[in-house]
């Protein structure tokens, strides 16, 4: 499995990003509902903006980040066309807010890609 770190601006451009690479389907049922789904290998993990305190100069300061934060776990590596799609963050953080449950993940960075081109 591959962890990728994502942020956007917002949740509808890192869901139209998601669709784009092809990570993320969409499902029109006979009665007009709308469903989003990961095509299989893919996990997606919506975080939304961040918040977190630090402590400086003896005081505790709030910090946020107002970027859309997602998290994606693959089977495969992400093709370049993917990598070129999704806003990753390269390098990944050093201490995600959030990780998917695993002791010991692999998180790619772009010189990493398996994929020729071709």
């Amino acid at each position: 499995m591959l962890d990728y770190y994502l942020r956007s601006t917002n949740e509808t451009t890192m869901t139209d990003a998601l669709i784009e690479a092809g990570i993320v389907s969409i499902m029109v049922h006979p009665n007009g509902k709308t469903e989003r789904f990961c095509v299989p290998g893919a996990t997606v993990d919506h975080i939304g903006p961040l918040a977190w305190l630090v402590y400086e100069d003896g005081e505790i300061i709030a910090k946020s980040d107002p970027g859309w934060h997602t998290n994606l776990r693959v089977a495969e590596p992400l093709t370049d066309e993917q990598w070129s799609i999704l806003p990753i963050i390269d390098p990944p953080p050093a201490n995600p807010v959030r990780r998917f449950f695993d002791a010991s993940p692999t998180v790619p960075t772009l010189g990493d890609s398996d994929d020729d081109g071709s």
